[in-house]
């Protein structure tokens, strides 16, 4: 099976198919496996299909979505390098973080996938692991409401504090996560 391409997946979104969604591996653990491009574009359009008939059966606003609405958005979740978590912990933490954020959003995650692979070089030619989840959710709630519209400064520091505390738990000293 060919790679997808990182191409604009359509007008309401800017959001790229990763290359990653159709290979799975050690250090990659995904929610969903995707088999070709054609079963992630397929899957793409009923996800958005579902968000413009929710906003548009809103009784608050009874009309469609403007052409340039984004309906699916990306979070990113960044494990410092200091945090020494097994990869086992991280993915409890990420799915616990993940359904508080699906119950304070009254949205559903759609993908998530957790890198453990990518990196850099420190100063002293140390090869350090970038561990970090990239998660996809419905912009559009369960009322169809937009989501990160009614999102404040405050509610993004919230987010952090929530990865935080439920990090936290996991440890007996206190950690930072970035």
């Amino acid at each position: 099976t060919a790679p997808a391409k990182d191409t604009k997946r359509s007008d309401n979104s800017g959001i790229s198919p990763a290359t990653y969604w159709l290979f799975d591996s050690k250090s990659i653990l995904q929610n969903i496996k995707f088999n070709d491009r054609k079963e992630i574009d397929d899957l793409w359009k009923k996800w958005e299909e579902e968000a413009k008939i929710r906003y548009k059966n809103n009784p608050l606003h009874k009309r469609s979505l403007k052409s340039n609405a984004v309906i699916i958005e990306e979070g990113l979740i960044v494990f410092g390098s200091h945090v020494e978590f097994e990869s086992s912990k991280i993915t409890i933490i990420i799915n616990e973080f993940l359904n508080k954020f699906q119950k304070d959003n009254n949205t559903k995650v759609l993908h998530v996938a957790y890198h453990n692979h990518e990196g850099h070089l420190d100063l002293n030619g140390q090869y350090i692991i970038n561990r970090h989840a990239h998660f996809l959710f419905d912009n559009v709630d369960n009322n169809g409401v937009m989501v990160r519209r009614n999102w404040k400064r405050e509610y993004l520091k919230q987010l952090q504090d929530d990865i935080y505390l439920i990090s936290k738990k996991f440890t007996l000293d206190s950690i930072s996560m970035v």
